[in-house]
């Protein structure tokens, strides 16, 4: 398997006043393709400064990030737009679907905007919206759909660009018990039916240790568990 996303010595501070807040420190970490790599730590530990910083959402850091072997720095800002639109896929705790659209103009709307055609992007959409489970939903609003259902959405939504890698930041974080098994069960099956790489962050241990290659970040350092 190739490597797809490779950080070294990741440094992230914040500034509050006058005060200096090390939220990561020297990190480092391979991902390859098809992996499923979870990172585990407690509320503040900063999982999701890591995942914004891997999804191009902050570009504010120190250290070296390369894609494929492409150095992020030397990207230009159309490179990285292209590389977040097509190459990676987000899925968050509070799913972050659009209120006014129905569930199929959700998944389809990412791809409309990287401009493509609308046949190919309901095409698209309908078979992610049945590999989801969400086949007889496509007609309904968000507000319609459970807050399962509404995560198997953005889940559909962020493979429909067919990325290399998916980024769940918290995905049962906002689920029942019952639900949140479901939804794991769901990204493990499709992260071995399409080998799509996957980064999760969680401070949900048991989902966090289901997983091959298992990562712990406490007080801004990351070390295999």
């Amino acid at each position: 398997m190739s490597k797809i996303i490779e950080l070294q010595n990741i440094k992230k501070d914040f500034h509050v006043s006058k005060n200096t807040i090390n939220v990561l420190k020297d990190v480092s970490l391979e991902v390859h393709e098809g992996e499923f790599v979870s990172i585990e730590g407690s509320s503040g530990s900063g999982k999701s400064t890591l995942l914004h910083i891997i999804g191009l959402l902050d570009n504010h850091f120190e250290g070296e990030f390369f894609f494929k072997e492409n150095a992020i720095r030397r990207m230009s800002s159309s490179q990285k737009a292209d590389y977040r639109n097509s190459s990676i896929g987000f899925v968050f705790q509070f799913f972050h679907l659009l209120s006014s659209l129905t569930a199929i103009e959700n998944i389809m709307l990412p791809q409309m905007m990287s401009r493509k055609s609308k046949r190919s992007a309901l095409e698209t959409s309908l078979k992610w919206l049945d590999r989801v489970g969400l086949g007889d939903r496509g007609q309904h609003f968000p507000k319609e759909l459970s807050g399962g259902e509404q995560q198997r959405l953005s889940l559909a939504r962020a493979l429909s660009s067919e990325p290399m890698c998916i980024l769940l930041d918290e995905p049962t974080g906002n689920l029942d018990s019952h639900t949140s098994l479901f939804i794991q069960s769901l990204i493990e099956e499709i992260n071995e039916e399409h080998k799509v790489a996957m980064i999760l962050v969680t401070h949900d241990q048991s989902f966090a240790k289901r997983n091959k290659r298992q990562f712990r970040l406490a007080e801004g350092v990351l070390f295999e568990t």
